[in-house]
């Protein structure tokens, strides 16, 4: 009986004064503010080679790297191809309008890796597209789009 008393005047005392109610260590969840935003750890980091466009979420690449990913970015197409003979890349992200440039430089290489284009919304059920890539990122893509297109293309490998 004390132990139910206790309970419904703890309970009511959380309603009264929330700070109260936290444990030690314990977050308290407060309505309609949302949790705060966690990072995230790439369960499988990739080494992604990232070809610098317009279409690129500029503060995506910190947290791409806080993931775990291993970046190089490189400022042109005609770059791609030095880049691949000096190390491995599992991932090629590109914008679409320069992936015709990229995709030779990828096939030339013995591991080639994934190319991930950047695509213009309008484009996202484009028969060329939908059936030549795995996996796209759409120019407005969120942070968590960038790191699941990653990871379903990482999780493809060997």
């Amino acid at each position: 009986m004390q132990n139910a008393a206790l309970i419904r005047l703890l309970a009511a005392l959380s309603v009264v004064c929330p700070a109260v109610a936290q444990a030690c260590g314990e977050l308290r969840f407060n309505a309609g503010k949302g949790l705060p935003f966690q990072s995230y750890i790439a369960p499988r980091p990739a080494d992604v080679l990232i070809v610098y466009s317009d279409a690129l979420q500029d503060d995506y690449l910190a947290a791409l790297e806080q993931a775990g990913h291993r970046l190089k970015i490189v400022a042109n197409p005609a770059a791609v191809a030095e880049a691949l003979r000096e190390q491995h890349y599992d991932i090629v992200i590109a914008a679409y309008d320069s992936v015709d440039a990229v995709t030779p430089q990828v096939a030339s290489v013995l591991e080639m890796p994934s190319v991930l284009p950047i695509v213009a919304r309008s484009m996202r059920k484009d028969p060329q597209v939908t059936g030549r890539f795995e996996q796209i990122l759409l120019d407005s893509a969120s942070l968590g789009q960038y790191l699941t297109a990653i990871n379903k293309l990482v999780n493809r490998l060997p």
